[in-house]
């Protein structure tokens, strides 16, 4: 199986939009007719649009992929579905651990104090400050979707599934996980069992830092601080002390620490579940933000009772491995006549027909050459725009067999489009996809394949990493959603039609 990054696209939107230069400008059937000869014409044609609902996709990381994103957190719209999104992840295994490093006498004893445990996600989020005309950091949370100011439940709890990178089925096949994959629950492990987050709106968060108690043996304690690399925030969820040096200080010179393979069989990974009706979604880099478990104790060593010395600690376990994300989607409102809804993750998508009954026979009758083929999906400026897909992806949809449309490798994404396209007042105003050539092969006879359409909210594994990599999977970490005009919309000039502009001799 071909490896795809979520990184490859941004390369890819360049590469592939430079292509069309090398395109060859007399392709017959595709060509602008500009001269006495052929007049050029426009016709717009009926389409049919049949909503699907999207129960699940698929949401493994760390096997074959590396997913940009891990959602976590509740985003709520009344036009779209809410989402509850959560995660599991196996965890990874430090080399060579002990609670006491070195060797002391009879007459010396080491006593190890539990600190805090923290399960650390860095956020995604932008330095505000200029760092050569300034001093110190400020920084404003990226990518935050629906109301940061309303708490979101989060229960993280020891996952007894096997997360398994091979398919039990058929070994010899990579596994695959769905988002709505339902995983066993051991132990919950918050220290505080009803743990909630808000996120942080001002660009002098306090998240860049956490403070705890470092605790020794007599009782006495004194204050530490984390920080991670360029002091950016975080979010931290502590978890239960007890819990965790049972689990794993208690291991550590153990069968169970032995091994990597040993240690995810013992300790399957965590699920960290986010739930509520209403709140905000936050999308976590696991590929560049390194989310770890950090385990802080204190070894107070002493000698004859008294301290003679004090050694802190802190073991961070990466969060790595197969990495999957949870979507649970519940339903909003029906979208009104004539209008439909395109959502990410577990929400909605659409199959649109176009040239059906006797429509592609006709119009290959008519030996028109195709100047452009374009579907054109309006925006219902009356809905809820707040956080609507930057981008949309269209591609040929035959269940079981999910593969691109042509224009997107012969043309490019910029010429292929899908981009969000702004009126002239500033509004959100609609997506535009050209299928020239797709059109075109199916006039001159080339084709005659001609599968529903899929129209789906766009996340980066959509895009080819080669001209042999056709096949679309239902990757898709993007909540986003919004309501379109379908083609029975009552609102006629901004009905989804398929609009040909051809040229025909005169």
């Amino acid at each position: 199986m071909i490896k795809k990054s979520a990184y490859v696209g941004a390369f890819l939107l360049f590469l592939f939009g430079v292509i069309s230069c090398e395109k060859d400008f007399t392709d017959i059937g595709s060509s602008v007719i500009n001269n006495g000869v052929f007049e050029t014409k426009d016709t717009l044609l009926d389409i049919t649009i049949s909503p699907v609902d999207i129960a699940a996709v698929r949401a493994d990381g760390g096997i074959s992929v590396n997913l940009g994103e891990y959602l976590l957190g509740v985003y709520k719209s009344d036009d779209f579905k809410t989402i509850e999104a959560s995660i599991v992840s196996q965890i990874g295994l430090l080399a060579d651990l002990k609670v006491v490093e070195n060797t002391y006498g009879t007459d010396t004893t080491v006593v190890t104090k539990m600190d805090k445990v923290l399960i650390r996600l860095p956020y995604q989020s932008t330095n505000t400050v200029d760092v050569e005309t300034s001093d110190g950091n400020s920084f404003k949370i990226d990518s935050i979707l629906g109301d940061p100011t309303i708490p979101v439940a989060v229960k993280v709890y020891r996952n007894l599934t096997f997360l398994n990178t091979l398919d039990p089925a058929n070994p010899t096949q990579q596994n695959t996980y769905l988002s709505d994959a339902v995983y066993s629950k051991g132990n919950m492990l918050n220290e505080d069992a009803n743990f909630s987050f808000t996120v942080p709106q001002n660009e002098t968060t306090q998240d860049t830092m956490y403070v705890f108690d470092r605790n020794l043996s007599n009782g006495n304690t004194f204050k530490d601080t984390l920080k991670i690399a360029n002091s950016a925030p975080f979010m931290a969820i502590p978890l239960d002390k007890d819990e965790i040096k049972t689990l794993f200080l208690d291991k550590y010179e153990t069968t169970e620490f032995e091994s990597l393979q040993a240690f995810q069989n013992y300790f399957r990974g965590l699920i960290i579940e986010a739930s509520g009706t209403d709140g905000s979604l936050i999308p976590f880099n696991f590929f560049l933000g390194s989310p770890v478990i950090d385990v802080f104790y204190t070894n107070t060593v002493l000698a004859n009772g008294a301290i003679i010395d004090t050694i802190v600690k802190n073991n961070s376990f990466p969060l790595s491995g197969v990495t999957n994300s949870i979507y649970k989607p519940t339903a909003g409102n029906a979208p009104s006549a004539g209008n439909f809804v395109v959502q990410g993750t577990a929400g909605t998508m659409a199959n649109i027909d176009i040239l059906q009954g006797t429509g592609l026979q006709d119009l290959r009758s008519q030996d028109w050459l195709i100047n452009d083929a374009s579907l054109v999906f309006y925006i219902d400026q009356s809905k809820d725009t707040t956080f609507v897909p930057l981008n949309l992806f269209l591609y040929k949809n035959e269940d079981g067999n999910p593969s691109l449309i042509k224009d997107i490798i012969t043309e490019g994404t910029s010429v292929f489009g899908g981009q969000l396209l702004i009126d002239d007042n500033g509004a959100k105003d609609r997506y535009h996809f050209r299928i020239t050539d797709y059109i075109s092969d199916l006039l001159s006879g080339e084709s005659s394949y001609n599968p529903p359409l899929g129209l789906k909210a766009y996340s980066a594994t959509d895009l080819p990493i080669s001209i042999a990599d056709t096949i679309v999977d239902s990757f898709n970490w993007n909540p986003r959603g919004i309501v379109l005009h379908s083609n029975t919309s009552p609102n006629v000039e901004r009905k989804a039609q398929l609009k040909i502009s051809y040229s025909i001799k005169k």
